[in-house]
């Protein structure tokens, strides 16, 4: 009898690792001017600059020695990494890089997750005192990496000693802090991350309990930008920036909290029946019919109304928790005061809006835009009648303060750009297509040619010419405009 032999074929497939999971760079295009990036492992100076009485007592050279036998994880990283990261952030963010080189240091503590300017990894820890909490490692390290850069990047656009400012850079959103410039950070590492480190693991990382704990704007995040403000080569995070107006609910629910001052020279606190004159917050709530608390009283001159609370308001969560007592709030809100702030969800005229309660930053300046100094969003109607208070002498001094602008071009030329529903920025925000003649006084003849051209905002406003159009008027222009999508082409009209 015949022996019959199976042979069984093992197939083993190759699973994606950390580094390489569902990458798809392909829709790139890696053209971008990035910058020479150097991994410093020896920063002794630094790191003794940050814990100064810590190295009166301590040795920083052991602990920068440390630092360089735990570094080659990341050094490797970003050795095999590091070019892509920087194409990426380029491609995604829409802005360019203006430097042309940095460090990246590397440092055993630092107080914070680390910094963007200057650009500051904790390898150790996060060290407060004696308290020391670990740092991460492994893909979050990475993911950590990723988000300092993004910062930096971010940051870049609004320093004045660069003497380029891109159109985004007098956004609200572009100001600093966890909620505004740290949540489109994170977004830009989200995204960049996904290509670099995989879906799989850049999920993981934003879930794990580190980076819970570590990103206090994420509730706005999640609830703003996540899985909505989607970034592309063809529509980048300065595209989303632009987009946004000033007034929306994410810039006014983002804006940093303003103490309303007394009208009157008093400066003694009024008493309020039914909120005690100490305390910080200043509200008092009831339950309402439908079993929520309800704003009852608030104190004008305390937090809670500076975070943007008012009378009314149905509270229906702090922190994403269910709240049913007044205690309960309160201490829900205190317990976040502790934590950059505390984030809560009211339903004010039928419409859910997210505000933050957090204690007030007194370095703030003054010209931050506040939209309720415009519209009082509490009594805002569709009755035309609730505008007949107003007076057209009130619009241009509301005006001036609510659209940043600055002059693009200079004389002795004229500039202009029509016609209004063109696109006159380039996809990366970088180029403003502008029309230039040599009069303004009178109607276009026949004759009168003029110059088609673009203002590259990040070479000192310069004027590139382009070409020019005999097919023109003052209301219309030559109809320029960029091909939507196009970062290459132009349209105008001419004749022959």
């Amino acid at each position: 009898m015949r022996q019959i032999v199976f042979a069984l074929i093992l197939v083993v497939g190759c699973l994606p690792t950390a580094v390489a999971q569902d990458t798809y760079y392909s829709i790139f295009s890696y053209t971008h001017f990035i910058p020479q990036v150097t991994i410093n492992d020896r920063a002794a100076s630094l790191q003794s600059g940050v814990y100064p009485e810590y190295y009166r007592t301590h040795s920083v050279r052991s602990d920068m020695r440390w630092v360089t036998r735990h570094d080659s994880t990341l050094t490797a990283f970003w050795s095999e990494k590091g070019d892509t990261i920087l194409h990426l952030l380029t491609e995604l963010s829409g802005i360019e890089w203006y430097e042309k080189e940095f460090d990246i240091y590397l440092v055993r503590y630092f107080p914070a997750l680390g910094s963007g300017d200057p650009l500051i990894i904790p390898m150790g820890g996060m060290k407060s005192g004696s308290l020391i909490e670990a740092a991460p490692s492994g893909k979050h390290q990475a993911f950590n990496l990723i988000f300092q850069l993004s910062r930096r990047m971010l940051a870049q656009t609004v320093q004045p000693e660069d003497a380029i400012r891109l159109g985004i850079a007098d956004h609200p959103l572009m100001r600093p802090g966890p909620y505004r410039r740290d949540n489109l950070a994170l977004l830009l590492t989200i995204a960049v991350s996904q290509n670099i480190i995989g879906l799989d693991s850049t999920r993981e990382s934003y879930r794990s309990a580190f980076w819970v704990e570590h990103t206090p704007g994420r509730k706005l995040f999640e609830l703003y930008f996540l899985n909505k403000w989607v970034l592309t080569p063809e529509r980048t995070l300065a595209d989303w920036i632009a987009a946004e107006p000033y007034g929306s609910r994410l810039v006014v629910a983002t804006r940093p909290p303003r103490p309303t001052r007394p009208t009157t020279a008093a400066s003694i606190r009024v008493y309020i029946e039914g909120l005690p004159l100490q305390g910080e917050l200043g509200f008092s709530v009831k339950v309402n019919e439908a079993n929520y608390l309800e704003v009852d009283t608030i104190d004008v001159y305390r937090l809670a109304y500076a975070c943007g609370l008012r009378a009314g308001d149905q509270i229906h969560s702090v922190d994403n928790q269910r709240v049913r007592t007044h205690r309960r709030l309160v201490e829900k809100i205190l317990e976040g005061l502790e934590n950059e702030g505390a984030t809560v969800r009211i339903l004010r005229n039928d419409s859910f809006e997210t505000i933050i309660v957090r204690r007030m930053d007194l370095a703030i300046p003054d010209e931050e835009l506040y939209p309720d100094d415009f519209l009082d969003y509490d009594s805002l109607s569709t009755d035309s009648n609730s505008l007949e208070s107003e007076t057209m002498d009130d619009w241009p001094k509301r005006a001036e303060y609510w659209v940043p602008a600055r002059p693009l071009t200079r004389g002795p030329e004229f500039h202009w750009f029509a016609y209004y529903d063109k696109l006159e920025f380039d996809p990366t925000g970088r180029y403003v297509l502008g029309m230039q003649v040599a009069f303004q006084d009178r109607s276009p003849g026949p004759d009168d040619i003029i110059k088609v051209g673009m203002v590259d905002l990040h070479d000192n406003d310069r004027w590139i010419e382009l070409g020019e159009s005999r097919a023109w008027n003052w209301q219309q222009g030559c109809m320029l405009q960029w091909r939507p999508g196009s970062k290459r082409e132009i349209l105008w009209n001419d004749r022959e």
